[in-house]
């Protein structure tokens, strides 16, 4: 099973929180990738969040869970505030990196990752 860890980046205005997503072409999801045997899982959040939408990780990441992707990976996740007006910048793996509602996100993400927008939803 493939081990992966990621960032789940929100804003929490007035009226509602915002998530960031990526699409590699084909799906929505929260940026994440593989961690590697040198790293911990938390390094591996950040580093995927800058490489996949040049974003520095909040200095207050907090745990937010896991989710299992059948019997492929095993996703950790990380929680963070994007404080200021910062704008996500697709990398070359990543045709696009964008902020939606969290109405919206649980439309467009991959299903097996809802769970981790509802644990948002219950802290924040």
């Amino acid at each position: 099973m493939k081990l992966t860890a990621g960032v789940l980046l929100y804003t929490a205005g007035q009226k509602d929180i915002k998530v960031l997503l990526v699409n590699n072409g084909k799906n929505w999801s929260i940026p994440k990738g593989g961690v590697t045997q040198n790293e911990s899982r938390k390094k591996t959040a950040k580093r995927e969040l800058k490489e996949e939408t040049n974003l520095q990780a909040p200095k207050k990441l907090q745990k937010l869970g896991w989710v299992r992707k059948e019997k492929r990976e095993l996703l950790h996740c990380y929680m963070g505030e994007l404080e200021g007006r910062h704008i996500p910048r697709a990398s070359n793996e990543i045709r696009s990196a964008r902020f939606f509602s969290i109405k919206q996100a649980m439309r467009h993400v991959q299903k097996y990752q809802i769970p981790l927008l509802e644990m948002l939803l219950e802290i924040v």
